[in-house]
């Protein structure tokens, strides 16, 4: 009896940790883990040669009730001709009695550069807007003379932030260049405007992100691509996660991804056929998370659920 009350109350002691660890995710920004989604932390990956529209659902959790939950809905659309994209994401996340609504913007602008003028730099600006709402009624000893809940306003508008991204990116894979180059870095909350908003007392930390990969063609339909993502916050740890990915360019795609923080994500993606004549495609995938922690029996896997629809966009 004692170690089940002992174990009971060390799950609910290191979620609460780490439920305080996704609030703050909610005005910071992490690695996605559908590449697709990468802009929303580097807005020079936008895409560049396909429309793509695409909705993403994600449980960290499933054997917490209160588990934190993501949704999100994003639009990327290449101009090609003026080399230039845009993109738009709306999210929602929910974390115990935190939820939050955010809209983000980016746009991204491609220049040929090197000797053949094959190679492409990206550079990329966006802006994120959000809104913490704080439900009382979940706080199990609501206090309402704590000074701590007395300030905390029911709906919050988050300061808008800006963020600057720059990806570099060789010829893609090919018979005469079967190996392509991608390394990029990106920071956020390069404007802070806190100080325009009365309301707003919670911290926000630059970040700083950075990738670093290959595309390597192993023949005409069949690609490898290891990469190296980080993050790093002021005043917390550096986090990593190394990924490799294997797609058959008409099928679909494999993806296994650990990271630093103790998660092993495996992705299957899957291509279907949406019957146009620009080889337009709906992509559906699937990611399970597996958390090597303390109280990794406890907390279960996370499932991430994605559906999209992909149009090539031609020169």
């Amino acid at each position: 009896m004692y170690k089940a009350l002992a174990t009971y109350y060390r799950v609910i002691l290191i979620l609460l940790l780490m439920a305080g660890q996704q609030v703050h995710a909610q005005i910071q920004q992490t690695w996605p883990l559908i590449e697709s989604s990468f802009f929303s932390v580097n807005p020079s990956l936008l895409s560049q040669d396909a429309m793509i529209i695409q909705a993403t659902h994600n449980r960290r959790w499933r054997n917490v009730r209160s588990s934190p939950r993501q949704a999100d809905l994003s639009v990327q659309i290449p101009f090609r001709n003026d080399k230039m994209s845009l993109g738009i994401q709306l999210g929602s996340d929910r974390v115990g009695p935190f939820s939050s609504d955010g809209i983000q913007m980016a746009y991204a602008y491609g220049f040929q550069v090197g000797k053949t003028k094959e190679d492409q730099l990206t550079l990329g600006v966006s802006s994120r807007l959000q809104r913490i709402r704080i439900d009382h009624d979940h706080f199990i000893a609501n206090n309402e003379s704590d000074p701590t809940l007395s300030t905390l306003d029911e709906r919050t508008i988050i300061p808008p932030s800006v963020g600057i991204g720059i990806n570099y990116a060789t010829t893609p894979p090919d018979y005469a260049h079967p190996v392509q180059l991608l390394a990029g870095v990106s920071v956020n909350q390069v404007l802070p405007l806190e100080h325009r908003f009365e309301s707003f007392s919670l911290d926000r930390l630059s970040q700083l992100f950075a990738h670093l990969g290959l595309n390597i063609g192993l023949s005409q339909d069949f690609e490898l691509k290891p990469m190296l993502l980080i993050d790093a916050t002021e005043r917390s740890e550096t986090n990593y996660a190394v990924r490799l990915q294997a797609s058959y360019l008409s099928a679909g795609w494999l993806m296994v991804q650990y990271s630093k923080s103790g998660y092993l994500t495996s992705q299957l993606g899957i291509l279907f056929d949406a019957g146009g004549i620009h080889g337009e495609k709906f992509r559906f995938s699937a990611s399970n998370s597996w958390y090597f922690g303390n109280i990794s029996g406890e907390l279960g896997n996370g499932l991430l659920l994605s559906f999209g629809y992909h149009k090539p966009i031609l020169n």
